[in-house]
């Protein structure tokens, strides 16, 4: 055993073990073997790579069968994924990915199946806040990592189970119920922080917290939803010197690009033309940066507007001068929005996700380490949503049911229709 064990663990001499056991599983047909095994004996069993596709055989024909309180040794299904995703088991790296997407499709299965919405708008978001919000994760995470390992034939019967659940008990639940309760009297009277609350709400007591000045960076993701910013929370406290918090407000609406980022400027009022121009006290407000540091600089004189990629890719010396005297600064990132806007790359979103939440970390640490800021407040124009299956016509609001041709409609795109009628 130890003998082996040395063979398997120690790098010079792994990719032998590896070639050897493959050998040796065909010529003693493991495969076949470990079938005739209880699986409690199978499941902390690593010398074969067959343990693990026995193991994730298993899995995937409870999870289709909607058996998922079966159990192996005492460990349920996500506790048998995450425990043979471990580094101490041989074939760990080799997995883990397989392992994960069986994990998350199993918490979507399970959490989606007995979710209940409530009416209430404010339950609705203290639901979402507390506990939905994971259901959304674990879809995100299914499709991260089902796009990795490649879509095989042994996964296709849970890809069209998690798609199902997700879209018909969990989207359409909510999201029906949610327009059912944002009428515009609960809309125009809520009393909780909404987006255009937000520079008075947190960035202006956060620049003067503790009765001292302090500067202050904000870091403004194009698309970055709650529940990604739930999991960056749970990234950023693992750091012992983080003291992280998150809060959820209510968005503007529509809920877009233009609109968000000019709720998160400081301003008094917020106009919107029939030409669909926004203004900020009196101020146009575009997608250019130099309009929105116009603005911010109404309020905040020692201020400033960057891109997050020209941050990333600056010097040390770059990024002390551009924050040299600054009290306030706002970093615009692109990435989510950017590769979810087109058709082409509409699929890399999750990717994207991904990608966002561990640059966003990697930017507060070289921020942080070159100037030394240490507050930081992230925030987002506006969330998503998305489904991996193309929407059916039939899923689709028609075009014949709105009145295009009324005198007082706005605006009519493929994300939301604007009219002054009633």
């Amino acid at each position: 055993v130890v003998l082996v064990k040395n063979l398997m663990n120690n790098e010079e001499t792994k990719a032998a073990y590896d070639m050897a056991a493959k050998e040796a599983a065909l010529k003693l047909n493991v495969a076949g073997l470990i079938k005739k095994i209880p699986l409690e004996h199978v499941v902390q069993c690593d010398a074969f790579e067959d343990f693990d596709w026995n193991l994730m055989d298993w899995m995937t024909a409870k999870i289709e069968d909607n058996m998922l309180d079966e159990k192996i040794a005492g460990m349920t299904i996500p506790e048998i994924c995450e425990t043979r995703s471990k580094n101490c088991y041989h074939y760990a790296d080799r997995y883990r990915l397989d392992y994960q997407m069986l994990r998350h499709a199993y918490m979507l299965i399970r959490e989606a199946s007995i979710f209940s919405c409530p009416l209430q708008l404010q339950d609705m978001l203290d639901e979402y806040a507390q506990h939905a919000y994971g259901i959304d994760t674990h879809y995100r995470k299914f499709y991260y990592h089902l796009d990795k390992v490649g879509m095989g034939i042994n996964v296709e019967k849970i890809k069209e189970l998690v798609e199902n659940i997700y879209t018909n008990k969990f989207v359409a639940e909510f999201s029906y119920k949610w327009n059912q309760a944002l009428t515009d009297e609960v809309y125009h009277t809520w009393p909780e922080v909404r987006q255009e609350d937000f520079f008075d709400t947190y960035v202006k007591p956060f620049m003067k917290e503790d009765g001292r000045e302090g500067r202050v960076v904000v870091i403004v993701s194009d698309g970055l939803r709650y529940e990604c910013g739930r999991e960056l929370l749970d990234y950023l406290e693992l750091d012992e010197k983080c003291d992280a918090r998150m809060h959820h407000m209510l968005s503007v609406l529509p809920s877009e690009t233009t609109l968000g980022m000019a709720s998160l400027l400081p301003h008094k009022a917020i106009l919107v033309d029939e030409n669909l121009e926004v203004m900020v006290d009196n101020m146009h407000c575009g997608n250019s940066m130099a309009e929105r540091e116009r603005i911010l600089q109404q309020s905040v004189p020692k201020s400033a507007c960057y891109d997050f990629d020209r941050v990333m890719k600056a010097r040390q010396a770059e990024i002390r001068e551009m924050f040299q005297e600054k009290d306030l600064i706002y970093i615009y990132q692109n990435q989510i929005d950017d590769r979810g806007e087109s058709s082409r790359s509409e699929n890399e979103v999750f990717n994207a996700c991904q990608e966002a939440m561990e640059e966003i970390q990697a930017l507060i640490r070289r921020i942080t380490g070159y100037v030394s800021v240490t507050r930081y407040l992230i925030t987002a124009d506006h969330g998503f949503l998305y489904k991996r299956d193309k929407l059916m016509k039939c899923e689709k609001i028609s075009m014949d049911i709105l009145p295009i041709d009324n005198p007082q409609t706005v605006a009519v795109n493929k994300r939301y229709f604007l009219s002054a009628a009633p």
